[in-house]
């Protein structure tokens, strides 16, 4: 298959485009091509592939046009070229594709004899459909969405929450989040999609979940829908988020909630300006019960081991993520083991495509560990 990369611009590229290449190259596609909006740097070279001025391409050069974009960011950005060049453009948009193209063909091939059912399903899946993340485990469930509203007092969007006892309560929302308008009002996607019962991303299950009376220990918080579901069941709840564009949407959604602290610092093996160790701030008993939610975006080892007190009670229930590292799954499921803990993973695997180190490691991955007494 003969291709063309586009670039921004050879000194301005985007995160993807040299694991585009590396990709190409080991798929052994042909890149015919370059393709810049810097009409200066038409006539070089790029790793042996001459440089063409974007407007200058046409059907006839190759295959396929690969944006190296996200699939989420690809069609604003195709959409904003297009705009751009206007008359000038020559090349077919059915012909313009996604990096993603590139990796779905290369664990295609990577895959196509293991023997892993859940792996197969996912390869068979992709023969209709493009890759994501979760894949054929949420394709069955159709988007649906919150209504928003404003607090005028708060200066914050929230929408209606409800927790596992039914109760409707009010969830903020950070500054800036981006909203849908349908009709005249503003609209967000389910926050929840990701814990419905197919889904890598489950946090609880029938056997694994909160009981009444438990401390939570949510570290990794954003919009707080995990503690909130359980706020009204739960002993005690510690919130651990470091991004300060979630601490004052955060201290509205829990406003008078006496069982909830909220730590505005991130959990690690040490505690400094930035960080916290979970044992210097849980009230950690042999009498009570934990249950743990990790989702910190690769830094749960280091967490885990700040955890060392806690963990050895022997009472803790946790759902820690485990995709955002390669081998992440092993390493935890080690870590917990080592405490007595029984582990198992969530049901499926992922695709974390969104992730620059995925990339490189091209790999299917388990998305949560379960530790359980």
């Amino acid at each position: 298959m003969k291709l063309i990369i586009f670039t921004l611009s050879l000194k301005d590229q985007h995160t993807l485009f040299q694991h585009t290449i590396n990709l190409a190259n080991e798929l052994q596609h042909e890149i015919v091509g370059i393709a810049t909006i810097e009409q200066s740097e038409a006539g070089e070279t790029y790793n042996g592939a001459p440089v063409f001025y974007l407007p200058y391409i046409s059907e006839d050069m190759a295959d396929l046009l690969i944006l190296p974009y996200y699939k989420w960011e690809f069609e604003g950005k195709k959409n904003a070229i297009l705009l751009a060049l206007k008359d000038i453009w020559h090349f077919p948009k059915d012909k313009i594709t996604p990096s993603d193209v590139l990796m779905k063909e290369f664990l295609g091939v990577k895959y196509r004899n293991s023997l892993d059912k859940e792996i197969q399903s996912t390869l068979k899946f992709w023969e209709n459909n493009d890759i994501s993340p979760f894949n054929q485990y949420l394709d069955n469930y159709p988007d649906t969405f919150d209504e928003v509203f404003f607090d005028d007092k708060a200066n914050l969007h929230y929408i209606f929450f409800e927790t596992v006892s039914g109760k409707k309560l009010k969830m903020y929302l950070r500054q800036n989040y981006v909203f849908e308008d349908i009709g005249g009002k503003y609209y967000v996607k389910n926050v929840l999609k990701e814990q419905l019962p197919t889904s890598p991303h489950l946090y609880t299950t029938e056997k694994h979940k909160v009981q009444e009376g438990d401390i939570v220990i949510d570290a990794g918080v954003c919009e707080g829908n995990f503690a909130l579901k359980y706020v009204d069941i739960a002993k005690k709840i510690y919130l651990f988020e470091n991004d300060p564009a979630w601490i004052d949407a955060l201290s509205y959604t829990f406003k008078d909630m006496d069982n909830v602290e909220i730590i505005g610092k991130g959990v690690s093996s040490e505690t400094n300006d930035d960080f916290v160790k979970i044992d210097d701030v849980v009230d950690i008993s042999p009498q009570n019960s934990y249950f743990l939610k990790m989702d910190i975006e690769g830094y749960e080892i280091a967490a885990l081991k700040g955890a060392d007190a806690l963990l050895k009670t022997g009472r803790v229930k946790s759902s820690i993520c485990a995709y955002h590292k390669y081998d992440d799954d092993t390493r935890i499921r080690i870590f917990l083991e080592k405490y007595g803990y029984k582990t198992e993973f969530s049901q499926g695997y992922i695709t974390f495509i969104y992730a620059p180190e995925f990339w490189q490691t091209r790999d299917f991955r388990r998305a949560v560990i379960y530790g359980d007494l």
